[in-house]
């Protein structure tokens, strides 16, 4: 029984197919246009605008300042690798990365799996130093 319900709930979903045109032909007359008369392309610009302004160019921010990074990389800096390990900059080459990550314990890495320098002790990272002088000078 219930076999028989589900075809029938099926044609009644359909729509009723389109009269044909006199003369055979597809109808002619012009493309149809979106509800209220408004093009539709401008709505894809605006949609793309925002997918820009949102997604690719923040993207694109932050993967030149890592470039910037890895490449201002050098002998005794301190620094994370992606998988939390923390060393010290023995040897870099163009691909790898030569760390110390205890006294005699020396890890070869990619320069891509490098996260972040640590900035030495007494020394502010660039971002931070901004922001502490700001709230130093408003205090």
């Amino acid at each position: 029984m219930p076999d028989l319900v589900f075809p029938f709930v099926l044609a009644q979903d359909a729509a009723p197919a389109a009269p044909a045109a006199p003369g055979g032909g597809s109808g002619g007359g012009d493309a149809p246009s979106s509800p209220g008369g408004f093009p539709s392309w401008p709505m894809f610009v605006l949609i793309f605008v925002i997918f820009y302004v949102l997604m690719i160019r923040p993207q694109s921010k932050e993967r030149k300042k890592r470039e910037a990074m890895l490449s201002a990389l050098k002998k005794r800096d301190r620094c994370v690798t992606t998988a939390g390990i923390h060393g010290e900059v023995i040897e870099v080459d163009e691909k790898t990365v030569l760390l110390e990550v205890a006294d005699g314990v020396r890890m070869r890495f990619d320069r891509g799996a490098v996260w972040q320098i640590v900035p030495k002790e007494g020394e502010a990272p660039a971002e931070d130093a901004k922001a502490g002088g700001e709230k130093k000078g408003k205090a």
